[in-house]
C-alpha cells in the first residue's frame, strides 16, 4: 500500500507530492526572492516510476538524488606558501613577509567541528565572541565537538596561530585571521559524514552577518552533476558580489564520472560563480611555475 494506503502508481506519485509539500521550505532576503524545493523519501524499488510520475509534473524544473555530505581536504599539502623552485628554504613564507596576515579579516568554515582547546584556537581569556583572539562565533548545527579532527586541521590551515611558543612556522595561511564557524559533523558513526545545510544561502548567511566575506567548504557530494546545492551556492553568489566561496574540488575526481565522461570535480564546486579549488594527489612537496608572489600580478599590477 501507498502512503496514503493505495496501491503503487500515479495515485502514489500525486500524494508523495501532496505530503511533500509539508516539507517545502522557502527562502525570502532583502531581494525579495522565494526559492522553492523539496525532498521525497522513496523506497529503492520505487523510485524509477517515483522520477517519472514527477518529471510530468508543470512546475517541476528539475529532480535530482539527495546526496550525502562527506569532508574533503583529505590529503592537504605540507606546504601551503611556498612549493617553487625559486624558494629552496622550505621555512620561506613571503606571503608573511611582505604583511599579508590576514588581520582584520573574518573567514567563515563549516565542517567537522573545531576544538576550541588547541593552541591554535585556545583563549583562556575571552569567550567565543569578538573579542576571543581567532574565533567571532561557533554555530553548533550538528554539536560542538570535532573527534575526526578534519575540521580543526582546515581551520588550522586557514587561520590557525598557536599560542605556544615555538610553534609559529606551523601557524596557517591567515594568522591574523579570525573565524566564524559553522559545525557540521556527529561525533559519532561515520566520521567523514556530515549533516549537509537545508540551504546554502542560510549556511552562508550565518558568517557573513557576523562579517565573513570569505567562506571555506572542505566538503560536499559524490557527485559531478549542477546540483541543487551547486545552484543556490551561485544564486548566493549573485546577490551577494562581495562574497566568496572556496570550496573543495573533492577527494575522488578519478572515481566519479558523468554521462560516462570522467570528472574530477564534486558538487556543490560544480558551481559557476565560487572558486572550486583542487590538487592533484599530495606527496609533500611540489613545484608550481613561477613565483607565488608574482604570479598576483596577472589579477591586477598593483595589488601589492
Amino acid at each position: 500500500a501507498g502512503c496514503c494506503g493505495s496501491e503503487v502508481g500515479n495515485s502514489q506519485a500525486s500524494c508523495h507530492v501532496s505530503l511533500a509539500h509539508r516539507e517545502i521550505y522557502l527562502e525570502q532576503t532583502e531581494h525579495a526572492r522565494e526559492s522553492v524545493s523539496f525532498r521525497l523519501a522513496v523506497p529503492g524499488e520505487h523510485i524509477e516510476a517515483m522520477v517519472a510520475a514527477l518529471a510530468g509534473l508543470p512546475f517541476i524544473n528539475w529532480v535530482e538524488p539527495e546526496l550525502e555530505a562527506v569532508v574533503f581536504n583529505y590529503a592537504a599539502s605540507s606546504t601551503l606558501q611556498t612549493g617553487s623552485a625559486d624558494y629552496e628554504d622550505p621555512a620561506t613564507r613571503p606571503f608573511w613577509d611582505i604583511g599579508l596576515t590576514g588581520a582584520g579579516q573574518i573567514v567563515g568554515v563549516g565542517d567537522t567541528g573545531l576544538d576550541m582547546k588547541s593552541c591554535f584556537f585556545y583563549d583562556p581569556d575571552h569567550e567565543v565572541g569578538f573579542n576571543h583572539r581567532k574565533v567571532v562565533g561557533y554555530r553548533g548545527f550538528a554539536d560542538y565537538d570535532d573527534t575526526s579532527g578534519h575540521g580543526t586541521h582546515v581551520c588550522s590551515s586557514i587561520a590557525g596561530k598557536s599560542s605556544r611558543e615555538g610553534f609559529q612556522d606551523d601557524n596557517g595561511m591567515a594568522p591574523g585571521a579570525k573565524l566564524a564557524f559553522t559545525d557540521l559533523g556527529l561525533s559519532y558513526g561515520d566520521q567523514r559524514g556530515l549533516i549537509a545545510p537545508e540551504t546554502m544561502s542560510e549556511y552562508y548567511k550565518y558568517a557573513y552577518n557576523l562579517g565573513a566575506r570569505l567562506h571555506s567548504d572542505s566538503w560536499g557530494g559524490l557527485s559531478t552533476a549542477y546540483t541543487r546545492s551547486a545552484r543556490e551556492v551561485d544564486e548566493y553568489h549573485f546577490y551577494h558580489p562581495e562574497f566568496l566561496a572556496m570550496i573543495a574540488a573533492g577527494n575522488d575526481g578519478e572515481y566519479i564520472s558523468a554521462d560516462e565522461a570522467e570528472s574530477t570535480v564534486s558538487t556543490p564546486a560544480t558551481c559557476k560563480n565560487a572558486l572550486s579549488i583542487g590538487a592533484t594527489f599530495s606527496t609533500g612537496w611540489s613545484d608550481p611555475p613561477g613565483d607565488p608572489i608574482g604570479v598576483f600580478d596577472l589579477v591586477h599590477p598593483d595589488v601589492l
